[in-house]
């Protein structure tokens, strides 16, 4: 039984288009797509760290 729920619905992203991981690489989708932007998180972290203290 998977630990996440619903997991075929939701989008995984990989932390750089050059990891391959053999056993689940299927879950990213294509080759190259779903990659992370640590350049966008970078330039809003502080806005993104703002919003999830005020939540908190």
């Amino acid at each position: 039984m998977p630990r996440i729920p619903n997991f075929k619905d939701l989008i995984f992203f990989r932390a750089s288009e050059k990891i391959a991981y053999p056993h689940i690489d299927q879950l990213f989708g294509e080759s190259g797509r779903n990659v992370i932007d640590w350049k966008l998180i970078d330039k809003h972290g502080v806005d993104l760290m703002q919003v999830a203290i005020s939540i908190r």
